[in-house]
């Protein structure tokens, strides 16, 4: 009975999540944390909730195969822009994760004969392994922060100095 209600509500109970995880981000995160907090509602979830009120099945995905491609694309360039700009390093991890998701649209669309479902596979489960590395790269910061103080959010070098400041500014 339980198991039934999850099967049927888990791309719901998934969004709940990562929008919580987020909201988190947004609140007890850092710059980098914030960052990536908009990239992933920008590029990840606002897509996620477009494609589940246009179809009705998870494996019609085939359909909106340019549209995920192209919410991957802007992903990938936003993380690595955070990733290389941050003072973190498991942001590069997520970005690593996010090549494999992108990747998986370049090879659908230049290879005739891919399954759909490793073409899902390949587009999807990136995604779990970066909300897990989103928590525990929340959960570190917090640490970080708690035990040892202050921290700078951003390297040296960066030519984002503005968007930084707002990223960094606390309320």
């Amino acid at each position: 009975m339980i198991s039934d209600f999850i099967n049927a509500h888990l791309a719901d109970i998934q969004n709940i999540i990562f929008v919580s995880l987020l909201f988190a981000m947004w609140r007890w995160g850092g710059g980098p944390e914030r960052g990536l907090a908009i990239v992933f509602g920008s590029t990840i979830v606002a897509p996620s909730l477009v494609f589940q009120t246009l179809s009705n099945d998870i494996h019609d995905l085939g359909a909106f195969s340019l549209f995920f491609g192209l919410a991957d694309a802007a992903a990938l360039i936003g993380i690595f822009l955070v990733a290389l700009n941050a003072n973190r390093t498991y942001p590069l991890l997520i970005a690593a994760f996010q090549v494999v998701a992108f990747s998986s649209h370049l090879v659908k669309g230049s290879v005739d004969q891919v399954s759909p479902g490793a073409h899902l596979v390949l587009a999807a489960v990136p995604g779990f392994c970066q909300v897990a590395l989103l928590f525990v790269g929340l959960s570190l910061h917090r640490f970080r922060l708690s035990r040892f103080g202050s921290y700078r959010d951003w390297r040296f070098g960066h030519d984002f100095h503005r968007l930084a400041a707002m990223l960094s500014a606390r309320a």
